[in-house]
This record gives C-alpha cells, structure tokens and sequence, in this order.
C-alpha cells in the first residue's frame, strides 16, 4: 500500500514518469516471508560427542576423564545426548555403573561426520579434537595439564582439569553465553597452525596436528 501511494504521488506530479499496472500481486518480501516450511526447527537439546582415546596412555586417564565429565553433565541442568565414539578397537567398550538414558555409543559412523553433527566435542588427547577445530566446533580438552603435548591451556584453548571448570563450561554453553568467544579463540589457532588453501583439508588436518604437536613438546 505504501509503495502505491508513493507511486500515485509521483505520477500526479509528472504525467510523463510511468502508469501504474492495473493489477498489483503481493510477492511478500524478507520482513513478511514465512520461514516455517523450509526452516527446520532448532533441536534445543545440546549434542555432546565424547571422542575416546588410548585407554593404556597415562593410567587410563582417557576414561577416568570421560566419568568426571558424565558426573558433572548430570549436575547441570541442561537438556543434553551424550554420544561417545570409541576407538576400532573398543568398539564394544561400554562404562560400568553409569545409567544414563541420554547415552549412545557410537562405532559405525565416521569421526567426522558425527563431529559435525554434534555442538560440543570433548576428549583428552585424541587427535580428533583438532578436527573439531577444523569443523568449527566448540572442542573441550579435560585434564590438559596432564599432557605435555597436545595441551589445550599452552594453545589458549577450552580446557578443564576439574570438575568445577568443567561445570562451569557447561553452564557458559548452556546459557549460550561467551561461545562465539570460544570459536573466536578457536579460529585463531586455526588460522595460525592450519595450512595453505591449496592443500586437501584431509592433509591440512595432520599436518597442522604435527606441526602443533611437536612445537607444544618442544
């Protein structure tokens, strides 16, 4: 209606400027457009992908770590499916004691393909937390300061050694709160360590992860 007028408006002044077409058909536009139908919508509960790594490495911290995340999951109110990845050689690993009806296991899909299907990837010292960085997922490193390589708070990256920083993450990305801080952090380290555009992301991945991995235990 409104660009009617200002068209109306304009031809009474100038006669010569152009008529108006005797049938106007609404196209709607980005304010009035209706999304529902090809927008689907935002499933509210956080996917968290445990990504394991070798249980014989420092006294099995790998899995010591994945029960202290578990514990403090359940402490935080939050709507969550905890999928973990063991490794091809554990495949049919199961945790003792933990009754959890949020918890799936995960050996017949590919690393990365459920890595990019979940919001938070966590892990000790997988190499696999360096493709979620790749994949531009919030990527938490428990126990960081266990490892001499690899470390997460050298590369001022997320990481948790305890279960009050680690609750304290969850309630930051519950809250929605300070993760584009996260990913910015993230992006960084990204930029510095991954290489050139004319190398295959495969090949970016490792090189990237040696290349990060030698300088941390130098």
């Amino acid at each position: 209606d409104l660009d009617k007028k200002i068209i109306n408006k304009k031809i009474n002044k100038d006669k010569k400027f152009i008529t108006l077409p005797k049938k106007t058909i609404p196209v709607g536009s980005a304010r009035n457009f209706n999304f529902k139908k090809s927008i689907k919508k935002r499933n509210k509960k956080l996917n968290i992908l445990y990504i394991t790594s070798n249980s014989g490495i420092l006294k099995d911290i790998d899995t010591k770590s994945l029960y202290m995340f578990i514990e403090c999951l359940k402490k935080v109110k939050l709507d969550y499916n905890l999928y973990i990845k063991n490794r091809p050689n554990y495949q049919n690993k199961r945790l003792k004691n933990v009754s959890d009806s949020n918890l799936y296991y995960i050996s017949d899909m590919p690393t990365e393909k459920i890595i990019n299907q979940c919001d938070l990837i966590v892990g000790t010292f997988t190499a696999s937390l360096i493709q979620s960085i790749y994949f531009q997922k919030i990527t938490l490193q428990l126990n960081a300061d266990n490892f001499f390589w690899g470390n997460f708070r050298d590369a001022k990256l997320l990481y948790a050694n305890n279960k009050n920083q680690i609750i304290m993450i969850l309630e930051t990305i519950k809250n929605r709160k300070f993760t584009s801080k996260i990913l910015k952090k993230q992006n960084k380290f990204k930029a510095k360590y991954f290489l050139d555009k004319n190398i295959s992301p495969k090949l970016k991945i490792y090189k990237s992860i040696f290349k990060w991995y030698t300088i941390i235990k130098i």
